[in-house]
């Protein structure tokens, strides 16, 4: 079979662009997305092999809808999606303002469920595909604080992401479809993925983990044989725990 076609949802900075730089590396054929052009355009200098930069608002249904027709034009296909897009507002509940929240809810929530039914739609068709979410691993220890804030207007909308996935696993894996949360702890994501070790440690001590460390990681999880199921992974520093 051709490479295989991952779409990456946020990919003009951070996380997102390690990962479409680090799987076209790997021998994927990438569409980075995202909302700003330039940035797409900056990142797909660092892209090998075929590749697609759109940009897409995912929190817009026909923006999601030209995403999916543009890659499907050109590679005809969709394998993975790696939902990474996400709001964020780093308020509690009583200091956001309706408009802030609007927009995390629209993008991570709404979003994140637009973009994966309409690529969901294709796998259904192929009988096969894996998607990822990118969550926080503080689910998995109870709500902490972020520099002295519980920002309830953010983990509300990632744990609903959380719970799509979750019900996402049951609903689509008897049509070969393969679900994983990817749950993130205290991430370097203003490293490159080309920075050296030794440049996380001079920033951030040992109290984070590599960017590179993701791409790494949810590679990993690509490269296993079909019948080969992880449905969870949580990526993060033992500080986190």
């Amino acid at each position: 079979m051709s490479k295989k076609i991952a779409i990456i949802t946020g990919s003009g900075k951070g996380i997102g662009k390690a990962l479409a730089i680090g799987l076209s590396r790997d021998g994927f054929d990438v569409v980075a997305a995202g909302r700003k052009l330039d940035d797409l355009k900056e990142v797909s200098k660092r892209l090998k092999g075929s590749h697609l930069i759109q940009e897409c608002d995912i929190s817009k249904w026909q923006d999601c809808q030209k995403l999916v027709k543009a890659v499907l034009k050109k590679f005809g296909r969709i394998d993975v999606l790696i939902n990474n897009a996400s709001g964020w507002v780093d308020k509690s509940l009583l200091n956001s303002s309706k408009e802030e929240l609007d927009e995390l809810f629209d993008t991570t929530i709404k979003g994140t469920s637009f973009i994966t039914k309409l690529c969901l739609e294709q796998m259904v068709r192929q009988k096969s595909g894996h998607i990822f979410s990118l969550l926080t691993s503080s689910f998995r220890r109870g709500v902490g604080e972020f520099e002295g804030k519980v920002l309830t207007p953010y983990y509300t909308a990632k744990y609903g992401v959380s719970g799509m996935t979750e019900a996402l696993k049951k609903d689509v894996i008897k049509q070969g479809i393969k679900v994983t949360s990817v749950y993130l702890g205290s991430i370097a994501s203003d490293l490159d993925i080309d920075d050296p070790e030794e440049a996380l440690f001079k920033k951030h001590g040992s109290g984070r983990v590599h960017v590179k460390s993701v791409v790494r990681c949810i590679n990993f999880i690509l490269k296993q044989p079909k019948n080969t199921i992880i449905d969870e992974i949580i990526i993060a520093p033992p500080s986190d725990f």
